[in-house]
């Protein structure tokens, strides 16, 4: 038996609805899209994660939506508090269970927490 990662890839975009890189959701009866996670490239990683550690949690939501997405959701009425329900809603759709019954977690590349650990000692 081998794992089929294409298959993998597609019962995750059906669960969480995502379509080219971007995952859908509803907000005062309009759909926003965001960033798919596990869509990003090293750098867009690096970069999420800079702003986690040193920007402001709009930073954050707004490179989760995109610029013109962001000006939109919050016109709306969004925050980026409220945002983060949604980001936490699609973790919870996309985690996974292991052998026991218990949640998964992403695995974190050490070799990326040494580095930012490197940068903000500068």
């Amino acid at each position: 038996m081998s794992i089929n990662l294409n298959e993998l890839l597609d019962q995750r975009a059906e669960a969480t609805g995502a379509e080219e890189g971007r995952v859908p959701f509803e907000f005062n009866n309009d759909t926003f899209t965001f960033r798919d996670p596990i869509a990003l490239t090293d750098d867009e990683r690096d970069e999420i994660n800079d702003l986690v550690e040193d920007g402001t949690i709009d930073d954050v939501t707004e490179f989760w939506l995109g610029e013109e997405e962001y000006d939109r959701f919050t016109t709306a009425g969004g925050t980026a508090l409220m945002f983060q329900l949604v980001v936490q809603e699609n973790a919870r759709l996309t985690q996974g269970v292991d052998s026991n019954g218990r949640p998964t977690r992403p695995y974190r590349s050490s070799r990326r927490a040494a580095e930012r650990k490197r940068r903000k000692q500068r």
